[in-house]
């Protein structure tokens, strides 16, 4: 099938149509021309042969009289008898029937051109035609003899107009001939014709039909059909089988209208599953900033009251120590000069009790920073913020840890194309990163690779830390940015680093996200930050 538009296709369907009109309608008028020309010809055929006979009846009457004359005139001859009255009666009677002839002439001959204007003239009707012209010939004597007085008196003269009426008798007789000839040979040319027009009329009514269910046809093909595809079509994507797409194979504009469908239903189906995605990333959210929320809820109030303890904890070994500083010099002494330190003459380390008198201290400070970052969870607000480039802030903490001994051997790269200004809390943004980059670190072995990229994503700043570190599974991806999650070995972290981070880029205005393609397969933390 062609690329036809329906403009096109609707052209056609009309020229099919125009075609039957037409078709149809010039059969039944050339009908109605033959049967109106049958009409006329056999009125016309009424009318002349009513005349013909006058004609015929005319002439006979005529040539009657003549034959009473001649009686009449032999028996005056041999009774040698004058005319009587009866004798100018039959003149008389001569006259009369000769203007009746000349009367009847006169409509035979209008009715003969009146014919020839009607149809086409056929080899019948011009030999009658020609017959009637042959009979003004012989009138035209005969009008001449019965002007002269006494012409019936003479027997030439009687003679002759008998010989006159004679030839005209002969012709008068061969009208009615033609007329039946005519109308023989019209009756064959009308069923001529109507058979011609009974195979054109079978012929055209049979190419009607394939015409007419052709365009039936091409209605349901071109028109209906991909109306009824279009319509379930769209029933079943409204019902929500987002999947279903529209084929046609007409090549218009409905073939393109179920293309605008398709797209359309493919964009909405996109933005569906993009919908889907950012409801649960921000459910998610939503649960982690609940636990967070929970967190510090907890954490505001009870950090106070741990605080409290572990400063007196701390004070206390302080001063404890301080106390005991001369005691145990003493004692050092002592066990330098070979004496026992105690009454048992057992000897008594110093160092020891230093040891244990400092991890009392630094574990008392350490569980006060852990209470520290806790509070961090429960204090929001916004902070000052002001414009800064991060890639600046990217490079002072790369060139930072690039410095650090234990990082030597693994590779830092940084991908930043162009300087990239956004509003933000520099010091705290400064935090995460380096807590993403130094949780990558420590997660990559030895040769091990840490990139940094910064681009600019629509109207969005896009930090991305990726490794090809331990990677993680479903269940690390679920939990970690879950407070007191963590991977490292006990004593070695808190699990509130990423926690406090997801904060942070939420307080922001941000999306914090990690990913991962599985176990060793390397780990990706992507920030993204309003750039106004």
């Amino acid at each position: 099938m062609p690329d036809w538009s329906i403009n096109t296709k609707t052209r056609l369907g009309l020229a099919i149509l125009l075609f039957l009109v037409f078709a149809l309608t010039g059969i039944g008028l050339y009908s109605l021309s033959l049967f109106r020309d049958v009409v006329r010809d056999i009125a016309w055929r009424t009318r002349v042969l009513p005349v013909s006979a006058e004609l015929n009846g005319s002439v006979g009457e005529m040539r009657t009289i003549i034959g009473e004359l001649r009686g009449i005139r032999r028996l005056s001859k041999l009774s040698f008898a004058p005319l009587t009255q009866s004798d100018f009666g039959l003149q008389s009677k001569f006259l009369q029937r000769l203007d009746e002839f000349k009367s009847a002439y006169g409509k035979y001959d209008a009715a003969l051109r009146e014919r020839k204007y009607m149809r086409e003239i056929d080899s019948s009707f011009q030999q009658e035609f020609d017959t009637f012209q042959d009979i003004k010939p012989l009138l035209i004597p005969i009008e001449s003899m019965v002007d002269h007085p006494n012409w019936w008196s003479d027997d030439a003269s009687i003679g002759e107009m008998e010989s006159r009426l004679g030839e005209l008798r002969a012709l008068v007789e061969k009208l009615p001939g033609y007329l039946h000839s005519g109308l023989t040979n019209y009756s064959n040319d009308i069923r001529r014709h109507y058979n011609w027009l009974a195979g054109i009329m079978v012929g055209t009514t049979a190419i009607s039909l394939l015409l007419f269910g052709l365009l039936l046809w091409l209605s349901y093909r071109w028109i209906f059909k991909p109306l009824r595809i279009l319509i379930d079509g769209s029933r079943m994507i409204a019902a929500g089988t987002f999947q279903h797409r529209i084929s046609l194979q007409t090549h218009d504009e409905m073939a393109e209208l179920a293309d605008a469908m398709n797209r359309m239903t493919a964009r909405f189906e996109e933005i569906r599953n993009d919908l889907d995605r950012q409801v649960r990333i921000r459910t998610q959210e939503v649960v982690r900033s609940e636990q967070l929320a929970s967190v510090g809820f907890l954490a505001a109030g009870v950090a106070h009251e741990i605080n409290n303890p572990l400063a007196s904890i701390a004070m206390s070994a302080e001063s404890l120590q301080g106390r005991l500083r001369p005691i145990l010099e003493k004692c050092a002494e002592n066990q330098n000069i070979g004496k026992p330190s105690e009454p048992g003459g057992e000897t008594f380390d110093t160092t020891v009790v230093f040891r244990y008198l400092t991890m009392i201290q630094d574990e008392a400070f350490r569980c006060k920073g852990i209470t520290e970052k806790l509070l961090d969870l429960s204090r929001t607000g916004n902070k000052r913020r002001e414009r800064t480039d991060l890639a600046a802030l990217i490079g002072d903490l790369v060139e930072m840890l690039s410095q650090h001994g234990s990082y030597k051997e693994k590779h830092l790269l940084v991908d930043v194309s162009r300087p990239l200004v956004v509003s933000i809390n520099p010091q705290e943004i400064k935090q995460v990163v380096l807590n993403l980059m130094i949780n990558a670190l420590d997660f990559v072995p030895v040769d091990g690779t840490v990139r940094i990229t910064l681009e600019s994503v629509d109207d969005r700043a896009a930090i991305e830390v990726s490794d090809n570190g331990i990677g993680m599974s479903e269940s690390v991806l679920a939990n970690v940015f879950k407070p007191f999650f963590t991977r490292r070995p006990q004593g070695q972290g808190t699990g509130l680093g990423l926690s406090i981070s997801h904060r942070i880029i939420y307080d922001h205005g941000g999306v914090l996200e990690a990913h991962s393609d599985g176990p060793g397969r390397g780990s990706t933390f992507r920030i993204e930050l309003p750039m106004n």
